[in-house]
């Protein structure tokens, strides 16, 4: 417990250090407000920015919380999805997010699961483009936390998640506080719960244990256990490919359902499709879905990588409702929601019930309102499921008691690829222990599940927001659960400065070369492209970072030449000046990274 106190407090050091030394770069050699490059030893630094993104990213917990989820531009899919890469990709413009999303556009979509690499950029809806994604390519280790399984919760448990909450839009302002629902559970039992904010604005109605939200890329996790049900009754092999359940999708013949399942089929995310916020909208039935994604090449040969895409899990639906003759929604209401008794989970959103929190996005005025329509056909076994936290511990029962599938079934969910993932789980160890965890996103709201194995501990967190990662949030419960002390939430102050100084950042900037070369084998070159032309704008006493045809995010002024986003992946830009007193470039920091982007034209 004290060391674990000692590292939270090195750790904040470290940030502070880090912030220091980039002020110091920024006065250069005898005030030229030249970096001075020569002088600093690059790996000094890139050990600072690293303690920063340690900050970002809890140890004793690993899920990934920044990944982009199911989104609808060129980017992950919230999942996600979602804005961090591409403003660090500036600096680098999700969810993670993981997961919430990243540069999509105004509206917010559900997020695939996103590369780790994926270039995120500052939207104004705040999520990296489409609520909180996965990474692709997971590299998951195991963790040395603190805390054996079993050990007693703390008497404090309740105080110190709401004071941590509290802490959400303290600099930042309203639109920043975290609205939803907080739950844990150890052998079933509810230890902690509480709803936050309100699940619709208009109303004032507040969020409880049962308000539904849409759960996104938690819908996976069910999709996976109805998929081995049908296993389980001899109605569809793991290993047998998908031609002879799907025979007219492309490529069938090369992809098993077990590629599907963990997400190594080669099959782009449709959700990236450029045009997915037009069409996200309408109702698709399923021959047109699988029309659509039939049309997308592979990007790898079936079963040599792995790439989560919203494709796979659409599929397993289409092949549950070719074994069935059921729609995947039905299947699931009889096969899975009524047997574990989850009264108030279903397929598509229940506005006419009165219990569906409404979702909450945020916009370039940084004021929160409600996300683009959305019709739910469109993302299908995918992100379609509405639930509730109590339905979660409800769910959590039945399958722990064998009453939704076989124990060899649970095993085959949660043992993991090379890759750290299972059947619609991340599998990873945390607190001595296996942890299956899964983050949620989808327009308008996020979240995640975190299930100790070992123990028996449940971790819930459902919100009717995109601005809080509902995923970062689930995982500094989870820490204070097991006595940790997660890390101080990073809103930094926002400081006057007269606008009459913002015209010598103003100007058009490009990614540089030597940036380009120094993440090549990072980042696709496809990603830094959106930064080849980025709009630094003054607009009345307001600096906007814009990139052409993805987003326009306020930049807040915290310090000289120092200037921050208030999304949740703590991007920071700062400014080097030349002569004439006009920046010469700027440099995008997203946790370890560091982009530079040159002034295009005059100096």
């Amino acid at each position: 417990m004290h060391d674990a106190r000692r590292r939270a407090r090195e750790a904040e050091l470290d940030a502070r250090v880090e912030i220091a030394i980039e002020a110091w770069r920024e006065l250069g050699p005898e005030g030229t407000g030249r970096a001075p490059e020569d002088e600093l030893d690059s790996g000094f630094l890139d050990r600072l920015m690293a303690a920063e993104a340690a900050r970002v990213n809890p140890r004793a917990v690993n899920l990934p919380v920044d990944v982009p989820a199911i989104s609808a531009v060129p980017v992950t899919p919230r999942r996600g999805r979602w804005a961090g890469l591409a403003l660090a990709a500036a600096a680098l413009v999700a969810a993670i997010a993981v997961g919430s999303s990243p540069w999509s556009p105004p509206e917010d979509e559900l997020a695939p699961i996103a590369d780790a690499t994926a270039i995120v950029v500052p939207s104004a809806s705040g999520a990296s483009g489409g609520g909180t994604a996965v990474a692709g390519g997971l590299d998951v280790p195991e963790l040395e936390a603190e805390g054996t399984p079993g050990q007693p919760v703390p008497d404090d448990l309740g105080a110190r998640i709401e004071a941590h909450i509290a802490d959400y839009g303290r600099n930042y302002g309203p639109a920043f506080k975290f609205h939803g629902v907080v739950l844990v559970a150890r052998g079933g039992r509810v230890l902690y719960e509480r709803g936050f904010g309100s699940a619709d604005a208009e109303t004032g109605a507040p969020n409880t244990s049962t308000t539904r939200f849409r759960l996104g890329l938690l819908t996976e996790p069910f999709t996976a256990l109805a998929v081995l049900q049908l296993h389980d009754r001899d109605l569809l092999q793991l290993d047998r490919t998908i031609d002879h359940y799907l025979p007219e999708l492309p490529h069938g013949n090369q992809i098993t359902v077990r590629d599907l399942l963990s997400h190594r089929s080669g099959i782009p995310n449709y959700t990236d499709d450029p045009y997915f916020h037009r069409w996200k909208s309408q109702y698709h039935n399923t021959d047109a879905m699988l029309e659509r994604i039939g049309k997308l090449p592979l990007e790898f040969s079936p079963g040599s990588a792995t790439s989560p895409s919203n494709s796979n899990y659409y599929l397993l639906g289409a092949i549950i409702e070719r074994i069935t003759g059921r729609s995947y929604g039905e299947y699931m209401r009889v096969n899975v929601f009524e047997p574990a008794g989850m009264t108030q989970s279903g397929f598509g959103d229940a506005w006419e019930t009165g219990e569906q929190a409404r979702g909450n996005v945020w916009n370039e005025e940084e004021i929160l309102e409600p996300p683009g329509p959305i019709d739910m056909s469109t993302f299908g076994a995918a992100g379609g499921l509405v639930s509730s936290p109590a339905d979660l511990v409800t769910w959590d029962r039945a399958l722990r008691s064998g009453t939704l599938v076989s124990p060899e079934s649970l095993d085959e969910m949660s043992t993991p690829t090379d890759d750290g993932y299972g059947f619609g789980w991340l599998v990873t160890r945390a607190y001595g222990q296996p942890l299956l965890s899964f983050p949620g996103a989808i327009d308008g709201y996020s979240g995640s599940v975190l299930r100790f194995l070992d123990d028996d501990t449940l971790v819930v967190v459902l919100a009717n927001t995109e601005v809080v990662p509902g995923a970062q949030v689930a995982q500094d419960v989870a820490m204070m659960v097991y006595g940790d002390e997660p890390p101080k939430r990073n809103e930094p102050a926002e400081v006057s400065i007269a606008p009459g100084t913002f015209s010598k950042y103003v100007g058009t900037y490009g990614i540089s070369a030597q940036t380009r070369e120094t993440y090549a084998d990072a980042v696709p070159a496809e990603r830094f492209d959106l930064l080849a032309t980025v709009h630094v704008e003054k607009e009345g006493d307001r600096l906007y970072f814009d990139v052409p045809g993805y987003s326009r995010t306020w930049m807040h002024p915290m310090g000289r030449n120092r200037f921050f986003f208030k999304d949740h992946t703590g991007n920071k830009v700062s400014f080097e000046i030349g002569a004439h007193n006009r920046a010469t470039r700027m440099v995008v920091h997203y946790q370890g990274a560091r982009f530079v982007l040159e002034r295009k034209g005059r100096r």
